[in-house]
């Protein structure tokens, strides 16, 4: 039955019934909760399958936000270490090739810190969640088949990271704002769709000082891009906001239209 079901090309020939189960396992492969063979048969699939690519980039602009809302937390030496330890033993084992980084000895414990400090918030939040999935685990086996090929996993060209989260007035995500490279990118979560006569606009707020327009969001597929000259007009600790204004921007130079969307930079 399963292997039927995994064998099915398109998303609308999923039952109800498939569909959620599917949807559970993209929701534990972007947790990180699945084991490292169930991992990769499901890599497998996503490359197969366009509608379990589409069911993990839902729980990805979804989970991913939490990271940038909680407060850090430095885990302890020792537990680190037993993860470095845990990750020799896997190579062992597995006798596959592993990439590792290994910066200079001045340079390592910061970098370390900076690593250990994200582990601490995701723990509770993986745990909750992984905990209403737990029953599932056991029909992973069934629900996905061997690969038949190796998954090449190729690393970002581009480095990046999350800066700010806009909400809307209901405290609800509405907006990621990315910076790549010297770019900053804005992927879109919400179903909000702009007037065609109208355009958003995005605003840098510091301290008591006028805001300062960083450019109008021109959105494709649910995402924009800002130039580098609109990227560098960014200040840290400063507040970002999106406002609903006509054609092509704020004829003033200031918002004059509604603020849908706020969020500071962190």
């Amino acid at each position: 039955m399963y292997g039927e079901v995994i064998s099915m090309p398109t998303f609308s020939q999923f039952s109800p019934e498939d569909t959620s189960r599917f949807n559970l396992i993209a929701a534990q492969y972007v947790l990180g909760t699945l084991s490292v063979s169930a991992r990769l048969r499901f890599q497998t699939l996503m490359q197969q399958q366009p509608a379990l690519r589409q069911m993990t980039h839902a729980w990805e602009r979804r989970l991913n936000p939490l990271a940038s809302l909680l407060e850090p937390h430095v885990v302890p030496t020792h537990v680190w270490q037993r993860i470095e330890a845990k990750l020799d033993s896997i190579s062992d084992v597995t006798q596959r090739p592993v990439l590792t980084m290994q910066p200079s000895a001045s340079a390592r414990p910061a970098a370390a810190n900076d690593a250990k400090s994200m582990w601490r918030p995701w723990a509770w939040v993986s745990t909750a969640i992984a905990a209403g999935l737990a029953v599932f685990i056991a029909l992973q086996p069934q629900l996905i088949s061997a690969p038949s090929s190796p998954v090449v996993v190729q690393a970002q060209p581009v480095p990046s990271r999350d800066i700010a989260v806009l909400s809307d007035d209901s405290k609800q995500p509405a907006w990621i704002i990315r910076q790549q490279g010297n770019s900053l990118l804005l992927s879109q979560m919400s179903d909000y769709h702009v007037p065609s006569d109208r355009d958003l606009e995005l605003w840098s707020i510091q301290g008591d000082a006028a805001p300062q327009s960083m450019g109008v969001v021109r959105i494709e597929q649910g995402k924009a891009i800002l130039s580098v000259a609109q990227a560098r007009l960014l200040s840290a600790d400063a507040i970002l906001a999106i406002s609903l204004e006509p054609k092509n921007g704020s004829p003033t130079g200031l918002p004059t239209g509604s603020v849908l969307y706020t969020g500071k930079v962190v």
